[in-house]
């Protein structure tokens, strides 16, 4: 088996995020340091940071309605609150998109790196949509310009790239539904700073075909087995 895949597949991280480890160089097979190449055979020992990593023998899918204050992290920091503090589970989860501390909406929590991958990587262009309340009144001017694409900063690249909307809906003066294919590092506050509007509040409602609708803030629950499928 691919080693990223593998890796995925133990619940550490997704396969971007073990590529990031393999590079690090923070994992062994059979107590050599692996390389992004390698392969997994079947009684190969397979560490990271010298401690043994196996598949999950289940997979765990989470929504949660994530409140504004919290971060999204498995790192813990002094005085900061953590979304994981809202899941009492024992498995390890990763989340698959974060959402900023001062966001708030749909989240999905899981240990199938497979399924972060398709969620999460650029190629698939899953569907992302919020609802944002800016500081003023929205102006035609404004949406033309989101539409048609603004600069925004891309950290993982170091350098300034073209976004656009791919569908905006006026639901208020200052209030918008806006979706987007990609999912840059906060990149709907990035676009919409660049067209000229702070954003006062950003809700995330929908990733892909899964809607946040009626779950309380703050709450959890699990998918089902429908909208686990859908999502693959």
């Amino acid at each position: 088996m691919n080693l990223q895949k593998y890796i995925a597949s133990c619940g550490v991280c997704s396969r971007r995020g073990a590529e990031k480890l393999i590079i690090k160089g923070q994992i062994t097979i059979n107590n050599k340091i692996a390389r992004v190449t390698d392969r997994v055979q079947e009684n190969d020992t397979v560490k990271l940071n010298n401690k043994l990593i196996k598949p999950i023998d289940k997979k765990v899918y989470i929504m949660l309605n994530k409140p504004v204050g919290y971060t999204c992290t498995t790192k813990t920091f002094k005085d900061e609150k953590n979304i994981f503090e809202l899941i009492k589970l024992k498995e390890r989860l990763f989340t698959v998109g974060r959402l900023d501390k001062d966001s708030s909406g749909l989240l999905i929590l899981t240990n199938d790196g497979d399924l972060t991958l398709k969620l999460t990587h650029p190629k698939y262009r899953h569907e992302k949509e919020y609802e944002v309340l800016v500081d003023k009144k929205i102006t035609i001017k404004n949406i033309e310009e989101l539409k048609r694409g603004v600069f925004i900063k891309d950290e993982n690249k170091n350098q300034s790239i073209k976004v656009k909307a791919k569908s905006i809906k006026k639901q208020g003066d200052n209030k918008i539904s806006l979706i987007i294919a990609e999912g840059k590092k906060r990149q709907v506050r990035q676009m919409l700073s660049a067209a000229g509007l702070r954003v006062v509040k950003l809700k995330r409602t929908r990733v892909s075909s899964l809607l946040l609708g009626d779950l309380p803030e703050g709450k959890s629950r699990d998918l089902t087995d429908r909208e686990i499928k859908s999502l693959n």
